[in-house]
């Protein structure tokens, strides 16, 4: 089956998806419930960044809910089907919660190895508090 994604967005999205069900499951609900968590699919994720500008030389995003990286990685998806992409992608990401730290910061690893890839240089921060 074609998909409109190369096989490297592919599996980022599909490493977004499969952490977020795992998470789903593992994760205290009431606890989700009470700092607001909601790990978006990677579809409606992707449907999130079309909507966004990302044009430009250099692009900087701030997501102030990092979760576990499934916006930046729907933006390098997105971003990998332009044929006219940034030079520079910079990601700060911000996260209340610790237990989600190690997560978000493998997804923004896989998100700098995709645009690698795609000859977009690549620089993330984490900011784990509020």
């Amino acid at each position: 089956m074609a998909t409109k994604y190369p096989l490297s967005s592919r599996s980022l999205l599909d490493h977004i998806d499969a952490t977020r069900r795992e998470l789903s499951r593992e994760l205290d609900p009431e606890v989700r419930a009470e700092l607001g968590q909601f790990f978006t699919p990677s579809d409606v994720g992707v449907l999130m960044a079309s909507m966004l500008d990302l044009s430009g030389t250099e692009v900087r995003l701030l997501d102030p809910g990092g979760g576990i990286g499934s916006l930046v990685a729907a933006c390098v998806a997105e971003l990998s089907r332009r044929r006219r992409r940034p030079s520079r992608l910079h990601v700060t990401a911000y996260e209340i919660d610790e237990r989600l730290a190690e997560p978000l910061s493998r997804t923004l690893e896989l998100c700098g190895e995709v645009c690698e890839g795609l000859g977009i240089g690549f620089k993330s921060d984490v900011v784990t508090g509020d």
